[in-house]
């Protein structure tokens, strides 16, 4: 999407988390999850970010956190490009995906759209699958128990 704007990725990415911010259905989401993570009403919680410098407060741009050596080791067990799939078809794909595996296994997913970085881990924490890795524009992630 920024190549067709003519946009930098990291301008686009700005302005798309302005956007959440100023949706109250995506904010208020944030916001309970971080709650029930015991991390408060925030609006970029710890349950979706690893970590507080992972959002920059000046541009309001996400940096995912580096792989942890732990997920260095996870082999996945399926494969997955969403290429630039966008939020609501990339989160609903997912689902149906990730419904199917059995409890524990690890799923690549290659995801090129400007938001995964933002999504994919609000996702898992909404819906209790793991976020073994995430480089955009690839992630491992880890299916809940049963």
């Amino acid at each position: 999407m920024a190549l067709a704007l003519d946009t930098p990725v990291a301008d686009l990415a700005g302005r798309l988390f302005a956007h959440i911010k100023r949706r109250d259905c995506f904010s208020t989401a944030f916001r309970i999850a971080s709650e029930r993570e015991g991390f408060g009403r925030q609006l970029a919680p710890q349950c979706v970010f690893e970590n507080a410098r992972c959002l920059d407060a000046a541009t309001g741009v996400a940096n995912v956190p580096p792989q942890r050596a732990e997920s260095a080791m996870a082999t996945p067990h399926d494969d997955w490009d969403a290429g630039d799939m966008s939020c609501g078809d990339l989160v609903l794909e997912l689902f149906l995906r990730m419904k199917r595996l059995p409890p524990h296994t690890v799923l690549r997913v290659r995801a090129t759209d400007a938001a995964a970085p933002l999504d994919i881990p609000a996702w898992c924490s909404m819906t209790g699958h793991v976020l073994l890795s995430a480089i955009p524009p690839i992630y491992l992630l880890q299916t809940k128990e049963g």
